[in-house]
């Protein structure tokens, strides 16, 4: 899925993680929304370091398509939205 050597197929390199990230996190006007767009096949999963706009690294676990936990640090000196 990923080129390894020249020449660099940006679309694929960049592209896809980005997708995957969008399907499990997402955050317009100041709004952090979690598992939006979750694969129906993907119905148990976790993950880490996703970075969200404004400088927050968030950690998500869910089981049968809900979400079970989740973990957001800011990273940066900005505070975290008030909803999430």
């Amino acid at each position: 899925m990923f080129e390894a050597c020249p020449p660099f197929q940006n679309d694929a390199d960049f592209g896809v993680p980005a997708a995957i990230a969008g399907r499990l996190l997402q955050r317009q006007d100041g709004v952090i929304d979690l598992l939006p767009a979750l694969p129906s096949d993907s119905k148990d999963g976790a993950v880490t370091g996703l970075c969200a706009r404004g400088g927050s690294k968030v950690e998500i676990t869910w089981k049968n398509g809900r979400l079970v936990s989740a973990v957001m640090r800011s990273v940066s000196s900005d505070t975290l939205p008030d909803s999430l």
